[in-house]
Parts: C-alpha cells; sequence; structure tokens
C-alpha cells in the first residue's frame, strides 16, 4: 500500500534530507532568521517525486510561524489569480519572474524597455516605468506589496485612458 505524505514526511530519507537543508542555511529561518521551530517548505511539487527527491533548491527552511504565512499567502495569490484574466497573469508572471532574479540583475535594469522587451509591452507610462524600476530593485519590496502598487499603477493609467 502507498504511503501518505504524511507518512512519507517521517520516512528516514525524508528526515535525512530535512537535516541537510536545515544546516545547510545556517539552522536559521530564511524570512525571520529565528532558530526555533524550523521546517523545510517545498517550493513546488512535481508528480512522482518523493519528497527528500526534490533539488535543495526547491526547499526553504522556515519557521512554523513563517511556514504558515506563506502558505496563507500563497493560497490568497491563487484565490485573487484564478479571478483575473490570462493578460493580467502574463503581467503577474513575467513580475515575479523579474523578482525571482538576483539583486544584482534587478538593479542594472534601467528602463522599461529592458523588461518590456522580455514580456512584450505594456501601456503605462514613463512615471509608472520608472517607479517600476525602483520598486523592482529596492532589496525590501515584498512580492504581495510589489504586485499591489503594479495593480494600482494600471488601475490609474486605465482610468486616464478612458477620459
Amino acid at each position: 500500500m502507498a504511503k501518505t505524505y504524511s507518512q512519507k514526511l517521517r520516512d528516514p530519507m525524508w528526515k535525512a534530507k530535512r537535516l541537510q537543508v536545515i544546516e545547510a542555511r545556517g539552522k536559521q529561518c530564511e524570512e525571520c532568521g529565528s532558530p526555533s521551530n524550523l521546517q523545510v517548505h517545498h517550493t513546488y511539487y512535481e508528480f512522482g517525486l518523493e519528497p527528500w527527491e526534490y533539488p535543495d533548491s526547491a526547499l526553504k527552511c522556515l519557521c512554523d510561524p513563517c511556514h504558515s504565512r506563506r502558505h496563507q499567502l500563497l493560497d490568497g495569490i491563487k484565490l485573487q489569480l484564478e479571478r483575473i484574466d490570462n493578460e493580467d497573469l502574463e503581467r503577474v508572471l513575467f513580475f515575479a519572474m523579474a523578482l525571482n532574479r538576483p539583486l544584482q540583475d534587478r538593479i542594472q535594469v534601467t528602463n522599461w524597455a529592458q523588461l518590456s522587451g522580455v514580456a512584450g509591452a505594456f501601456l503605462i507610462s514613463d512615471y509608472q516605468a520608472m517607479k517600476f524600476v525602483d520598486d523592482f530593485s529596492c532589496v525590501g519590496t515584498g512580492l504581495l506589496q510589489f504586485l499591489s502598487q503594479c495593480a494600482v499603477q494600471d488601475a490609474i493609467q486605465r482610468t486616464q485612458d478612458a477620459d
């Protein structure tokens, strides 16, 4: 009989992988730095892979509160993404991909043309493009804050275009 996911997380193979990831991340939460109640979060799931078969790059060391918060945020994002059209989904994907770039690559972005060449042209003003580049290169800008700022800017532009 096949093991449940919960049973797989008690498997010695997972326990070894979990410990390896926690030690490799300095025995602290990657979000807040806490050394308490550490868990290992899978950033994606792939059919057929056992929990311990994922590359280290697909795993994050998180404390219990940060792990719970991550799942709350991901659930909220999924709920909101289901409500938008494909064009906006492409924009969100582009922004998320941009945020996944190393910081030094983000800071090198100097104009909207560099960005729009990758994801297609979006209708935004020069001011919004400059604001986007500022936000894009900011160390502390989180995905949700960043996307909400972009949504507000997009709504302003659509209102201006309608006038």
